[in-house]
This record gives C-alpha cells, structure tokens and sequence, in this order.
C-alpha cells in the first residue's frame, strides 16, 4: 500500500518519504525529528498517525501481523499499572477515527517487541496498519481500557482513496484508475450460518426491521454479536449471529447500538429485537458485546 499525506501542522498521515520499512533507529527523539512519531513520551502520536509498541501496557499483545493494542491513560508512571478507567479521548479518540476513516497508522516496535535488534538502536518502524476494531474492556488492572486491533497492511493492496475532509474542494480523483493484486487475510466464516438466519428473517432487519430488495433479490447482512477475530474469538455460529441491514450493522459493530437480555434494543433505536422460533440468540454473546461498551 502507498498512502501518504502531510497535514497543515506537519504531521504525516501514512508513509513518511524516504523511510524504509524494517529500518531501526536509536530513540524516541531520532522517531520525532523524522516526523516518524511526533512526541517523546506518548504512544499515540497527533492525528492517531502512529504509535510505539514498547511494553509500558500489560495488556498490550503482539502477535505479528495483528496487534491488540492499548490506549492511552490512567497509567502510574511510577509503577506502570493502571489506575483510573480510560476514556475515548485524545488519542485514544484519533485512533477510533482513524478505524471510522480507514485511515492507516504507522507502527513502531521497541526492543522488547522487535527481534534481531542491534545493540545500539531501541525501535524499529514496522509499516502500516490498519485500525480493524476497537472497544472497551476491563484490563488486568480492574479499570476500564481503549482497545484496538490493529491488523498488517499488505504492500500489494490497493492505494487508500479515502477522500480529503479538510476544506470544501473535492480531490480530483482518477479517471483511469488501475488494478492492484489485493491479498487480505481474514478469518474464513460459514456462510451457511449467515444465509439461514438472513433465511430465516426474510432478509429482514431484527433492529429496525428493513427488508431492502434490489433488482437482483432481498439483501441483508449476517452480523457477528461476539466478533470473531482475536482477542474475542467468538463462534460462527447462528447463537452468535443477527440479522441487520447495513445501517445497523454498522451501528452494532460500533456499539452504537446494544441489546439487553430481555432483548430491547439500547442507544440509536428503541423498540424490542425482532425474533424467530427458530432462531436462538445467546444471552451471553449479548453480554459481551455490551461489555465491549461499557454498557453493563
């Protein structure tokens, strides 16, 4: 992937020129006056642009191409544990932008997280990663934590055409525009689980009860309650799935929208959840997802 762009207070957005991935460097202050990470001491740089994986979060996993990440605040500097509930503000709120947006983040690895290091560097930039998800949940501390999974982008996919949102004037665009080899990795779903419960409701929406019909059929989304990937590693199953139109679906994901055990429908939409006999719904995967809110 190329993306690269420079924001009126000289933060990148994407690639900086001229900055290799896998290239080390020696500190934090070499990361800042590159424009790599601005900021010294903070994880999240300004814009959500980047941030450094150094070990200062317990909760923080690396497995690779895929990395839950902490937020930050609310951490003893002193003791390094956390003592008071993250919020969804600063940076914590430009990463949860920045997964809105689809706008990548550059990831810096420390020494703790970086192998085959050389003794006289400390990090290591390790290329562009998308936001995939982010949520809230109790840390190993007792407190509430900003989560985000963060997920490789592959050099082969395709340039981001995100559109600029500062200023009036729309970018240019292409008129021509070409063809990329795209290889995503994702974890491989059942689509027979997610056809029957579309099956089953008609295609209709169990929130808000859409049925939206094209020229080609009925269409409908089959949403995860507890997601997939990790650290949730919910099943793919139909206890674990709903019946949404987009709107919806995008809503719940983002926990805009949750549901209660007795199944009424929280936040942007009132109302009761739309239901089948045939279709059983898992209390507990309700619970999670409300939990990934904040909403108990």
């Amino acid at each position: 992937m190329s993306y690269s762009k420079k924001l009126p207070d000289g933060t990148f957005l994407g690639e900086v020129p001229g900055i290799p991935e896998g290239r080390f460097f020696r500190d934090r202050q070499e990361l800042h006056d590159l424009g790599l990470h601005r900021g010294l001491m903070r994880g999240i740089a300004p814009h959500g642009s980047s941030v450094v994986l150094s070990g200062g979060y317990p909760d923080d996993q690396d497995l690779g191409n895929e990395i839950v990440y902490t937020g930050e605040g609310g951490r003893d500097p002193a003791s390094s544990r956390q003592i008071q509930d993250q919020e969804f503000v600063g940076g914590n709120k430009n990463l949860a932008e920045n997964h809105l947006n689809g706008i990548p983040v550059r990831v810096h690895r420390g020494r703790k997280y970086a192998d085959k290091m050389p003794d006289e560097f400390r990090y290591r930039y390790d290329g562009l990663y998308r936001v995939a998800e982010c949520w809230d949940e109790l840390g190993r501390d007792g407190f509430n934590i900003c989560r985000f999974r963060l997920e490789k982008i592959s050099d082969k996919e395709p340039e981001d055409t995100t559109p600029s949102t500062s200023g009036l004037k729309l970018p240019a665009g292409n008129v021509s525009p070409g063809r990329k080899e795209s290889r995503v990795t994702r974890i491989v779903r059942d689509s027979d689980v997610s056809d029957s419960v579309k099956e089953i409701h008609d295609y209709t929406c169990q929130i808000c009860e859409t049925r939206l019909v094209t020229p080609r059929g009925a269409y409908a989304e089959g949403c995860h309650i507890k997601p997939l990937g990790r650290p949730h590693s919910g099943p793919d199953t139909s206890e674990n799935m709903l019946c949404l139109c987009p709107n919806c679906h995008v809503q719940f994901d983002e926990l805009a929208v949750w549901i209660d055990d007795d199944l009424k429908i929280c936040g942007e939409h009132g109302g009761t959840l739309r239901t089948h006999p045939h279709h059983t719904i898992s209390i507990d995967f309700l619970r999670h997802h409300r939990s990934m809110g904040r909403h108990k």
